[in-house]
């Protein structure tokens, strides 16, 4: 038998081998990054709701805010004080200023996740019908950007009266891919 030959084959299947703990460890490592996406998105997105749910049920609206999960793995909510320049801002300024904080935070890199929550209309583009509600811009640090809108209305009773409660409409809840913004200049 030749020696060089079977040296040759050994060589190229321990070279398969391997590859193949490499390719498994390769896909274990994405399973584990991607575990570790949802859960840091599913953290921050569960305390945005029920941030916006308590600030509905106290004040019938909800000004932008925004929810981050930090580098140490706390969640920190951030809204505009409540001063009278503040108060005075539009809903689109108010929205640019928890951007802007965002965008600082991602550019120190101190955050791996975000979410911004603000009010927003929608309009259906086939029946032009528009629906109210909350819009969640949620980004991750390694590569998740999505847009959700969960509509809310108000719940009125038998006689159409307004109850003074809403009702959120989760059945309803939509989600889309949209560019990353806050994390666009992040590695």
């Amino acid at each position: 038998m030749n020696f060089k030959s079977l040296k040759v084959v050994l060589i190229s299947i321990t070279l398969g081998m391997v590859s193949q703990v490499a390719l498994s460890e390769k896909q274990s490592s994405n399973e584990l990054k991607a575990e570790r996406i949802e859960k840091d998105v599913n953290d921050i997105f569960k305390r945005a709701l029920m941030a916006a749910v308590a600030e509905l049920n106290e004040k019938k609206q909800v000004q932008p805010f925004s929810v981050v999960k930090s580098k140490d793995g706390s969640v920190k909510v951030f809204l505009l004080e409540s001063t009278e320049r503040n108060k005075s801002l539009t809903t689109d300024q108010k929205v640019s200023g928890v951007r802007k904080n965002l965008l600082g935070l991602a550019s120190k890199n101190e955050i791996l996740a975000s979410v911004q929550v603000m009010y927003a209309i929608v309009a259906d583009k086939k029946t032009g019908k528009q629906s109210q509600g909350l819009t969640f811009e949620v980004e991750h640090l390694e590569g998740l950007s999505i847009v959700r809108f969960l509509p809310v209305s108000k719940v009125l009773d038998d006689k159409g009266q307004d109850t003074g409660k809403m009702d959120l409409g989760m059945q309803f809840l939509s989600t889309a891919s949209k560019p990353k913004v806050i994390f666009a200049f992040s590695k």
